[in-house]
């Protein structure tokens, strides 16, 4: 087995920094073209990726305001954000771990 050069065994961070402000973070370059098909692509990708989490946001956010474990509208179980609700398929009531 040959030594490895000292350069390849040299730690390099794998990201560029962060950008502090807006302005820093450079713009497209001039000349690109952005097809209505690639803008489509990357509209809908955006909209798949992005549309559950919103969505989880604002049900986890309507939960919180839960005063307490139960059922909403005695079909959803819901409980302030910490708490965990159980319920048995064959029961109606919930309980509270």
């Amino acid at each position: 087995m040959s030594a490895l050069p000292a350069t390849l065994l040299q730690r390099h961070d794998a990201q560029v920094p962060a950008f502090k402000i807006a302005r820093d973070v450079p713009s497209t370059p001039a000349g690109t073209v952005m097809t209505n098909e690639y803008v489509v692509t990357v509209a809908r990708l955006a909209y798949v990726w992005g549309w559950p989490l919103i969505n989880n946001l604002h049900r986890r956010a309507s939960f919180a305001k839960a005063p307490e474990a139960g059922r909403l509208g005695d079909v959803l179980p819901v409980a302030p954000v910490g708490h965990l609700v159980c319920s048995l398929i064959t029961s109606s009531r919930s309980r509270v771990l």
